[in-house]
């Protein structure tokens, strides 16, 4: 019962993230459409959240075919996964970065940090799946944590596309150059939805 919903779910997120993707990829434009409808604004956040938060609770309770639960440590790996992500990507992006990712959406994200980022988070995954054995180190895990790692950064982007519509730039200011906790979790959103998909996909769990 509980893979059906999670498929049902799954299918929702994935053709919402699809449209959110052509509406990142076409702001300021796309804004004449959604910007002024208080009903679209709340169900792209519904279609957003919700999965997300499914996603969260099915993530926790997997477990081995011995019932051994290993929901919690790949909980921890995409959150580690996409964090180091995000850290290394601003702090390489900040010193190296030139050509803008997203100039209308988040002028700061540059595709030399985005690159530098993804070696970083492809050196973790390595390290995490080589020390905590809830994966068979195979070709799959880094192409699952690639493929997480970019719908992340869609993830984000879509956030701060929320957040210029509306005038905010960061949620907070905790920490230096990210904004605040909630800033954190934007990457999470779209990240941990898509980590349950390659699951899926690639160890039909």
């Amino acid at each position: 019962m509980m893979n059906k919903i999670i498929k049902i779910i799954l299918m929702i997120w994935s053709t919402w993230w699809i449209f959110a993707i052509a509406l990142i990829t076409t702001f300021p434009r796309s804004s004449k459409i959604w910007g002024n409808s208080s009903i679209l604004k709340s169900l792209f956040y519904i279609l957003t959240i919700f999965p997300f938060n499914f996603c969260v609770l099915f993530l926790k309770d997997i477990r081995r075919s011995n019932h051994q639960t290993i929901g919690n440590w790949m909980m921890l790996y995409v959150i580690l996964l996409v964090w180091i992500f995000d850290i290394s990507s601003y702090i390489f992006g900040t010193v190296f970065g030139k050509k803008k990712l997203a100039i209308n959406v988040s002028p700061n994200k540059t595709i030399e940090g985005v690159l530098c980022g993804l070696i970083c988070s492809q050196i973790f995954s390595w390290i995490f799946c080589a020390t905590i054995s809830i994966f068979e180190l195979k070709v799959q895990i880094f192409i699952s944590s690639l493929i997480v790692i970019v719908i992340s950064i869609f993830g984000d982007l879509l956030s701060s596309m929320f957040k210029r519509e509306i005038g905010i730039k960061d949620t907070g200011h905790i920490i230096p150059g990210h904004g605040g906790i909630l800033d954190r979790i934007d990457s999470l959103v779209a990240a941990i939805p898509a980590f349950i998909t390659v699951l899926k996909l690639f160890y039909r769990l």
